[in-house]
C-alpha cells in the first residue's frame, strides 16, 4: 500500500532530483520505491500463515483418509457380527446342544468386544495412549505365557 502511494506521488508531483516514468528514454525510468518495515513484516507473516494453512489442509486430508479406512474396518466388524448371528439363527440344526450355541455366541461376543474397543480408542484416546495401552497388554500377555512355560517361578 505504501509502495503504491509512493509511486503515485512521484508520478503526480515531478521532483527535480527524481525522474518520472518516461522522462528520459535513454537512461530509462527512475521510480523511487519506499518499503516500510511493517509491510515487510506483514508479508513474512502472510507467507507463514499461508504455509500453516497448506499444512493444515494436507493434514486434514490425511486425517479424512484415516477416518474413512477406520469406518471401512468398522463396517467389516459389523458385517461379521451380522453374518455370525444370521448363521446361528438360520441354521439351528447345525448346533447339537446349548453348549455349541453358547460357544458360537461367545466367539461373536469377542468380535463385538474388539469392535467396541476400537470405537472407544478412536473416541477417547490419543494415538500415543493407545500405543502405550497395547504395549502394556503385550507385556502382560508375555508375562502370563512366561509363567506357563516356567511354572517354578
Amino acid at each position: 500500500m505504501l509502495m503504491t502511494i509512493s509511486i503515485l506521488h512521484n508520478i503526480i508531483h515531478e521532483r527535480p532530483n527524481n525522474k518520472t516514468a518516461g522522462s528520459n528514454p535513454r537512461r530509462g525510468a527512475k521510480i523511487q520505491i519506499t518499503v516500510d518495515w511493517l509491510a515487510i513484516f506483514s508479508f513474512i507473516l502472510n507467507l507463514a500463515l499461508a504455509g500453516l494453512g497448506i499444512y493444515q489442509f494436507v493434514s486434514s486430508k490425511k486425517e479424512e483418509e484415516n477416518t474413512k479406512s477406520k469406518v471401512k474396518l468398522w463396517q467389516k466388524f459389523a458385517d461379521g457380527l451380522k453374518n455370525g448371528l444370521i448363521g446361528i439363527a438360520v441354521n439351528p440344526n447345525n448346533f447339537t446342544n446349548k453348549t455349541v450355541i453358547a460357544a458360537a455366541v461367545s466367539s461373536l461376543s469377542q468380535v463385538a468386544t474388539s469392535f467396541d474397543e476400537s470405537f472407544v480408542e478412536e473416541r477417547f484416546y490419543s494415538e500415543k495412549e493407545v500405543k502405550e495401552k497395547r504395549e502394556k497388554a503385550l507385556e502382560e500377555q508375555n508375562r502370563i505365557f512366561q509363567s506357563f512355560h516356567n511354572p517354578s517361578k
